[in-house]
Parts: structure tokens; sequence; C-alpha cells
């Protein structure tokens, strides 16, 4: 790329600025935060890679996390973890030297390097993640891109833009924040939960996976449809051949980080369990198997040959799960000798190896021609020709038995003229119509002689014209009896024997249609191979599909592989109901595509890709409701704010999708929470708290029988603790103790008030005491009472403000905070 195609970005940098130290001398590649060139540190003369952040990026936020990635890289001393050299700040310029690694990363590399040679370097990536998990650091972004191909041979992990400590509380990245590279992130770091070493090996896993088999396990047409697939889909199986890394992948990619690799190094011990005699041997095996066409892959919609071929031969639907068994992938056979083929190969060479022999007998007894002609109509000819009707009918019934599972095509044969008059013209000659093709070889031989002696023979002309038509009239009749192999003789031994002038135009037309055929015979042999082997359309070009196709480009009439190619497209389309039936839209779709590729237009597939997007496109956005619900539940907003909250969000899921799991699950979880929020505040005997998220949760949860019950018992611990007074004494005497019995009081201008009081404040509390006439309807004193302890008993003296209490009758009230606690009436009666 030159200059002028770099990003305006990476060219304002390198024009700006001017590190002391160091001369830049190009670009070498642009990441999320950073720009990296290739410098020459002047001191010591040495390359380096110069790592500069970008001036769009110079919040804290970006500063913080480059500043973070050259303290961790700088701690770590390893070969297979890239080395620090500098890093610092210079007139705001953040920057980094690190060491520059000529080669190329293993993305760009992968497909230039053999199994063996990628396991090896994923071996060196294990032993670096080993060794930065013992000291505490996670990466978070392991990917092909990330990890470099030093000239040396050694693997370099590098970017460390996005790892942390695990001893880190407070990181750059908040609970509920994706942050890495879809493809190879851990369902944990899918769901912006926290993560810990095991995360960086199920990345690892995903990288061993895309070396072994070429594609990454966890595809789709999005970045949230791809976090689906790592959250809830099976681990996909590892193309035939490969059975051997099976358990290894199934560790590393367990969703339960708990049951995977504890540490990178277990993961290398046992990626080292596997010999390299293995590795070499899966690589030799997956050579040839791309040398002879053959391209597996790992299992896809169906992955029983068996089921395959029961949904094509049949027009029933496909048979349960519970129906399948599964079955090993079959061997490719190199043994070509037991090839049928081959077998047919033999037989022709003897029949030709005979066919020499008799020539060079007819070469011997052609000056005896007339004698021997007579011996061989009569004692010769009909023993070949018995031997060898017998041969060509065996091998009919063999080759029919291999090439003709299903009712071969008829090509008509030509219309070779009247067939009586061909007859005559064949009977003028010595031999019979159903004289053997060595009879007629050596006659053609004879007449051709005879010819070259005497250009103008007319005799040796018309016998030659006789042994053309000779040769249509069998090749039509060997077509029309599909013995397509005799059929081929004729027409090969006619060319080789008799002169180009006097081979016929009709010869030629079946020579044609015959071919056309042959090829049609290829096609479908091929395509039906590939059906048995579930090989339905892909690989791009060795599958069913292509050969039934190429079929029909030959001859666009020919039904039964019309036929073939509509039963491929009801089972894609069957297929991809199943799916839906089963809510797995993305296998649907995928369904639909490839029936798609067999029949662009066929209704009900185009009908059926409309609604699944539809319904993908819903998934995909309630998806990213509930990890917004998620995040807010995380950060306590579980709910209030009323909008907005966890228990919002998924009831929003739900009124679109009623039945969605995670949202019922989510909402239940919402109000699990809630409810012991409100159990613990009633505990700590925190009453207003608990009242106000009681009232909030019974708004969010009408009807909730366990929140019925915690309301039930908020009411009852919030009676047993509310403040009270339980006993009030009056008196016109003074008393000893509150136990006293209540008495009429007399005429006095002193009233004495004693009470009991409980759940009071520890601290002091003021009282409101009220004492009224209730014969005049007048207040006559109002007063504040401290108590200072929560629970005990106080004594009080009222004196009239004026002169005494009258007889009539009174009332006196102790209140809290307007909330009377207790009222009493008494009398006073004249003395």
């Amino acid at each position: 790329m030159s200059k002028q195609d770099k990003h305006s970005t990476e060219n304002q940098v390198a024009s700006v600025i001017s590190l002391p130290g160091y001369e830049i001398k190009d670009v070498l590649g642009k990441g999320g935060m950073a720009v990296v060139y290739l410098a020459v540190q002047k001191s010591i003369g040495r390359q380096v890679a110069l790592k500069i952040l970008a001036p769009d990026h110079t919040d804290d936020s970006f500063t913080e996390r480059f500043l973070r990635e050259a303290r961790i890289v700088s701690s770590l001393a390893h070969p297979n973890i890239i080395t620090i050299y500098d890093a610092g700040v210079h007139q705001g310029c953040h920057f980094m030297a690190m060491e520059y690694v000529p080669g190329k990363n293993l993305r760009d590399a992968r497909d230039m390097l053999n199994r063996k040679h990628k396991i090896a370097i994923i071996k060196q990536i294990a032993q670096a993640l080993d060794y930065a998990g013992h000291k505490g650091y996670i990466h978070r972004d392991i990917k092909p891109e990330n990890i470099l191909l030093h000239e040396d041979g050694r693997a370099i992990l590098t970017d460390f833009g996005i790892a942390r400590s695990l001893d880190t509380t407070q990181g750059l990245t908040i609970t509920g924040k994706v942050i890495g590279t879809p493809y190879y992130m851990s369902p944990e770091q899918t769901k912006g939960l926290g993560v810990d070493h095991r995360s960086d090996i199920y990345s690892l896993g995903i990288v061993l996976f895309q070396a072994l088999a070429g594609y990454v396990p966890y595809d789709g047409p999005s970045l949230v449809a791809i976090g689906i697939k790592h959250l809830s889909d099976p681990i996909p199986e590892l193309p035939p051949g490969m059975d051997i890394f099976q358990p290894i992948i199934n560790i590393c990619l367990s969703k339960d980080p708990a049951h995977r690799y504890q540490t990178a190094g277990e993961f290398l011990k046992a990626l080292n369990q596997i010999s390299e005699a293995d590795i070499d041997f899966l690589d030799a095996k997956f050579a040839a198997n791309k040398k002879a066409g053959k391209n597996y892959r790992a299992k896809t919609i169906s992955t029983n040959s068996n089921q395959i071929k029961a949904g094509l031969k049949s027009k029933t639907n496909s048979p349960s799960k519970s129906q399948k068994k599964k079955e090993p992938a079959q061997e490719f056979n190199y043994d070509v000798t037991s090839s049928d083929d081959y077998k047919r190969l033999g037989r022709r060479k003897r029949t030709l190896a005979l066919l020499v022999m008799l020539i060079i007998l007819a070469g011997l007894g052609y000056l005896k021609q007339d004698f021997l002609l007579q011996s061989w109509q009569t004692y010769i000819a009909p023993e070949i020709n018995q031997y060898l009707k017998q041969t060509t009918l065996q091998e009919n019934e063999q080759d029919n038995a291999i090439n003709n599972p299903e009712p071969s095509p008829v090509i008509p044969p030509a219309q070779i003229g009247d067939s009586i008059q061909t007859e005559k013209a064949i009977a003028d000659l010595v031999l019979p119509l159903n004289a053997n093709i060595e009879m007629i070889n050596q006659l053609t031989l004879s007449n051709r002689k005879s010819l070259q002696d005497n250009p103008t023979n007319k005799i040796a002309k018309k016998h030659l014209e006789q042994i053309a038509q000779w040769y249509v009239f069998q090749t039509g009749a060997a077509i029309e009896s599909h013995d397509h192999s005799g059929a081929r003789l004729f027409i090969a031994q006619a060319n080789d024997t008799l002169p180009a002038a006097f081979i016929p135009q009709k010869l030629l037309q079946l020579d044609n249609q015959l071919l056309r055929h042959e090829a049609i015979q290829g096609h479908m042999q091929r395509a039906t191979e590939y059906i048995k082997s579930g090989a339905l359309t892909s690989p791009k070009t060795n599958n069913a599909v292509a050969e039934l196709q190429a079929v029909l480009s030959i001859d666009p009439s020919y039904t039964f592989a019309r036929d073939k190619l509509n039963e491929i497209t009801k089972y894609y389309f069957s297929n991809a109901k199943s799916h839906q039936a089963s809510a797995r839209p993305h296998e649907a779709l995928a369904s639909i595509e490839l029936g798609l590729t067999v029949d662009k237009s066929h209704t009900g597939l185009l009908q059926l890709k409309q609604s699944i997007q539809q319904i993908i496109q819903q998934q995909e956005r309630l998806m990213s409701i509930l990890i917004q619900a998620e995040a807010q539940f995380q950060a306590g907003k579980v709910i209030l704010p009323k909008e907005g909250s966890a228990t919002y969000l998924y009831k929003q899921v739900l009124r679109e999708q009623k039945d969605n799991k995670n949202a019922q699950a989510g909402l239940f979880k919402a109000e699990d929470y809630v409810i012991k929020q409100i159990q613990t505040a009633i505990w700590k005997k925190k009453f207003p708290i608990a009242e106000k998220i009681l009232k909030a949760a019974l708004n969010e949860f009408p009807g909730s029988t366990r929140l019925d019950q915690v309301h039930n018992k908020f009411i009852t611990e919030q009676s047993a603790n509310a403040p009270r007074i339980t006993h009030l004494l009056v008196s016109d005497q003074p008393f000893a103790t509150l136990l006293s019995e209540q008495h009429t009081l007399s005429v006095t201008p002193t009233i004495h008030l004693g009470f009991t009081y409980t759940n009071l404040s520890k601290d002091t509390t003021a009282l409101t005491l009220q004492l009224e006439s209730v014969t005049e309807n007048q207040m006559i004193i109002k007063k504040k009472l401290l108590v200072s302890e929560a629970t005990g008993e106080q004594k009080i003296t009222i004196q009239h403000p004026v002169a005494t209490f009258i007889p009539g009758q009174y009332r006196v009230s102790i209140s809290l905070n307007s909330k009377t606690l207790i009222n009493k009436n008494f009398e006073i009666r004249a003395r």
C-alpha cells in the first residue's frame, strides 16, 4: 500500500510527531486506539515497532488503557510475549517502543501453514498464557491477528490493550460492557461478566478449532447472532479424521469455565499428548484428500448420511432424533485395484489382446484368405463369437449393477436407414449380419489393401461402404440395448480401421449421442455417490447439485435429474421448517440458503426466508434488550427508576414475546432480589425503607403470592416494633408505683401522671402531652416530654396554670410525631 493510501489520521501523526531518539520510517498498521510505525532507535540503530496513541483517542480512558498495556507487558518477560523497550509521553504524545517482529500474523499466514505448524504455534501461545496467568494477567483478546510469527520460528503474543490483572477490583471495563472480538470471545465475556484466565483458554480453543478445520466454530449474520451462538449453541464437531483433537476442543469450549482446562499449562499438556506422528499422518491424509478432490468439513445441518439418503429417496418426513444413529465417517479408499473401473479395464485389456492376436493371424493368412475364410466361418468364428457374447453379457450385467442404480436415460439410436436395405447390402458380403468384429476387421484390412493397390477398385469401395454401414448398425443396436462400452468399441474400431473417407456421417452422429450419454451417465453416477456421502451442495464444485445441474445443461429435458434437484430442494425446505419448529432460526436460515442455491425461485423457501429473517431480527433486538436488562440488574436498578429498570426491560421483552424464557427468568430473579431487600430492611428495623420498596414492588408484581407474604410480615413486624405507651396512671396524690389502681380524682391544683413506654429511640425522644377539659371543650396544658431511653417509665406533675382543676370530665393524651400513642379520660369530683 502506498503512502497516499494510508488513513488521514496516520498521515497526520507521522507528519507532526517527532520523538527524540527515534526516526519514523513507515506505517505498520492501525489498531483500535493507536497507530504502529516502523522506526529506528537512533542510539543503537535498532528497528522497533513504535506504537503511538492516535490523536482522536487521547481521552482519559484510552490513555489509561494505553499506559496499562505498557505496564503489563513490561512486567512479562517471556520469549512468546512481545517485549517493551520504552514508553512515555512527549509533548502530550503517548508512545511505546516495542520489539519489531518481521513476519506475518497467524491470520494472514494461516493458509500457508500445515496443521503441524499451526499446532506448534498454539502450543507456544499456551506457554505464554500459562506464564501470564501465573503472573495474574488476562489477555482478553486472543485471536489470530494478535499472534505474530517471527522469522526465527517464535510465535509472539501481542496487543495487551484490553488486558487486566486478576487483582484489579476497579478496571477500565465495568460489568455489562462487552470488550473483545466476538468470534473468539468466551460466553462470560460475551455477557459482559467478570472473566479470568479461563476466558483466554476458551479463546485459544477457538483459534485451535479454526487452525484444524479452516473456519471458526461459531458464525452468524451479525455480531449479536455470533454472541448468541457462543452462549447457547452446542460445541461443533471437527471435520472427519480429526477425532483425536475433539476431546481437547470439548474441554476448551465448555460454556462453564469450571469445566475447561483450569490453566493454559493443562491445555498445553493435553496437546503434547498428541504425537507428532499423528499430526504428520493427519496432514498427509488431508493433503491426499485435497489432491483427490475431497474436502471434508465438519457436520453441518444434517450429519447422518443415512438421514440424507432417506430424505432424498423417499418423500416421507425425516426420522426423529431418537431414530437417528450416528455413523462413523467413511475413510477415502486409496486402493484403486479394488475399484470396479479397474476391474473393467482389466477385462477390456484382455479383449484387446485377443483382437491383436486375431489381427496377426489374419495377416499371416492373407495369402490363403479363401481357405482360411472358409475355416473361419465353419469352425473358429462361432466359438469366438460365443465367447465374446458371454464376456460382453457379464460385463453389461456388472456395469448395470454398478453404474445404473436408477434407470438410465435412453438415448434413441440414430436413424440408420432402412434396416432391411442395410441387411441386404451387408448380405452381399461373405460374412453375415451377425459377424463378429474381428472378422469385419480382417475384411476391412483386406479391402483397404486392395484399394491401396488399385484406387479404382469398385468392389473394395463397395465392401468398405457396406462395412461402414455394418458399424452404424452395430453401434446403433448397442446404444439401444444400453451396451455403451460395446458401442464405444465399435466406434473406436471403425475410426481405427476404416479410411477417413468411408466414415459415415451417421456414425459421427451416433458418436456425439454416445458422448452426451456417457457424460450424463458420469454426472449421474457422481451425483448418486455425493448424495450417499451427504455432499449435496458442498464442496463448491464436488457436490450432487453441481453434477445434476451439469446433466440439465447437457439435456434440459432429463427429468430424472430435475426430480432429484426437486427432492434436494424439498429436503432443505423440510429441514428449515424443522429448525423453525425447534426455535433454531439461524439453522433454519442456513438450510434455506442451501435450498436456494438449488432453486433460487422456490416460492416456499423465499417466503420462509422472509419469515425467518424477521424472527432473527426480533431475537437480536430482544437479546439486546435482555443484555441491557442484565446490566441494569447488576447496577442495582431492579425496579427503580420505573422506566429503564431491569424489571421494565424484562416486561418489554415479554410484551413482544410472551414465552421468552430469559425474560421470564429475569422477572423471577428481579422479584426474588426485591423480596430479599425488603426482608433485610425489616430485619434491620428500617421500616420506612422497607415500606418504600414494598410499595414499588407491589406495583411491579401485582398478584405475587410471595410479595403478599412479605407484606403481611412487614405489617406484623412494624406493629410489634412501633413506639407504644403501655400504661397511663392519673392521680390527685403522689404515688410510689404505676401499679396503683386508677380512682376518681378530687378537686386539686395538682395532677400526678405516670406512664410506661417501649420501642422508643435509644436517643432522646420528644413526646407531646396534652390535658384538656372535655366538659368545657378547652385545652388546659400542652407540653413536651423528653424521654431518654427506648423502654422505661416516666412520672410527671402537672400544676394548674391558674388555680385548681374544678369538677368535670378531662382527657389526657401522649403523642409522638402527631401520632397518638395513648389517651385516657378521667373525672374530677367535688370533695
